[in-house]
């Protein structure tokens, strides 16, 4: 077992206001370049202060940091772009990297500005082939403990709030080996139908109508998981470990299995409103990222939407995050959303504005708050490649504010 004598566990009991925390995925690495959006983590850093943040989900990269279950971790990697289409979220271009020296750089940068952080993965190879060379519940419990005892060596688990072990589980990750028995479980037909519908909504967020994954792939992947979470907490007990997690058709987030968790994190927006995504089209004509032919009109039927079934829409998601909240409150665990509230994928484009994703906030906050999160989120386009929401600090500021205001007893 891990001597724990350079940290101590974030006290959520004793937090006064619910945290004000963005969601910086690998955007923060894949980003990291001269002219990059992440190109000064100083200069981040410093803007997240500014906008009133005070916590930070990272990813952090265990399959980089860690050696793969054949090979060495290196201390640079060569990321690879597969062809030159835009990208939201990671390198736009081929890239190199060097992921331990940045990872303890960024997490210095957080803790001199008090910054917590939660320690998250996507578990993706960027272009480098790493994902693929880990296998089962034990090499992935054996990337986060040696990722955890690297950041342990430089003195910087203290501001730890939870340790995430792999994003949106079981289903936006890269954790290869884990689909391919989810795969190989179901059978092909499951595995085609899983891979179709992915880009869909889902049927019921609440009780999950449409079970795309049989009984015995829903006991692998909470069994997965639990062993997992077991597996790094034997290493280090004081830490909160625990996946966050979103739904779709094959995996509605009611059927988790929850009973290793020590903290809640599932993602939720409006365009998972039934009405919201059948009238606006959102899925089909912007979340692929095929073209953006339709973005005019998706924009204006956004705005229409919004508008006119606003009522509906609040009361909707008030009830998905109290839902949320009283499965927190029966397992005893913190809990929060780190993406949400409008959209899931947007984009700079001159035809589409944040108008609705700045709004959606400022409704999902407050109701967040009334359900007792522990930490919020204002949007998950807080990066600086998104100058339309990044430049906005008045309205960050706004949001903030609301968010680590004290809640009375």
């Amino acid at each position: 077992m891990k001597e724990t004598t350079t940290y101590s566990s974030f006290d959520w009991k004793s937090n006064p206001a619910p945290l004000a925390i963005v969601m910086w995925d690998f955007s923060w690495l894949m980003n990291h370049y001269p002219t990059g959006s992440f190109e000064n983590f100083d200069v981040c850093l410093d803007g997240l202060v500014t906008r009133g943040y005070d916590a930070v989900r990272l990813d952090c990269f265990p399959q980089l940091i860690a050696d793969s279950d054949t090979d060495r971790a290196q201390e640079s990697y060569f990321h690879k772009k597969s062809g030159m289409a835009r990208e939201l979220w990671q390198n736009p271009y081929s890239i190199h990297s060097r992921p331990r020296e940045s990872l303890i750089e960024i997490l210095e940068g957080c803790r001199k500005r008090d910054i917590k952080y939660g320690l998250s993965s996507w578990f993706l190879s960027h272009g480098t082939g790493r994902s693929e060379q880990f296998s089962g519940a034990a090499s992935l419990v054996r990337a986060w403990n040696e990722t955890l005892a690297f950041i342990d060596d430089h003195g910087l688990l203290e501001n730890v709030l939870y340790v995430d072990l792999l994003n949106e589980y079981p289903l936006w990750n890269g954790f290869v080996w884990m689909k391919n028995e989810l795969a190989r479980i179901g059978g092909q037909d499951a595995f085609q139908c899983d891979d179709e519908k992915r880009n869909e909504p889902p049927a019921d967020l609440a009780l999950g109508r449409w079970q795309g994954y049989n009984q015995e792939q829903r006991d692998f992947y909470n069994a997965f998981i639990n062993d997992s979470i077991a597996g790094v907490k034997k290493e280090w007990p004081d830490l909160k470990v625990f996946a966050c997690e979103t739904c779709d058709y094959a995996v509605p987030w009611s059927d988790t299995d929850r009973s290793n968790f020590d903290v809640m994190d599932i993602h939720l927006w409006f365009c998972y409103h039934k009405g919201f995504h059948e009238y606006t089209r959102y899925f089909e004509r912007l979340h692929t990222r095929e073209n953006d032919h339709e973005y005019t009109a998706l924009n204006a039927a956004v705005k229409k939407y919004w508008i006119e079934c606003r009522d509906e829409l609040i009361s909707w998601m008030d009830d998905e995050i109290g839902q949320r909240a009283g499965v927190a409150k029966k397992h005893g665990v913190p809990i929060g959303n780190t993406e949400g509230w409008g959209p899931i994928n947007w984009e700079e484009h001159p035809y589409l504005d944040w108008d609705f994703a700045k709004d959606a906030a400022r409704v999902a906050v407050s109701l967040a708050r009334k359900h007792g999160y522990d930490f919020i989120c204002s949007t998950n386009f807080v990066h600086p490649q998104f100058p339309g929401v990044w430049n906005d600090i008045e309205w960050h500021r706004e949001i903030t504010k609301m968010i680590r205001q004290p809640i009375l007893p």
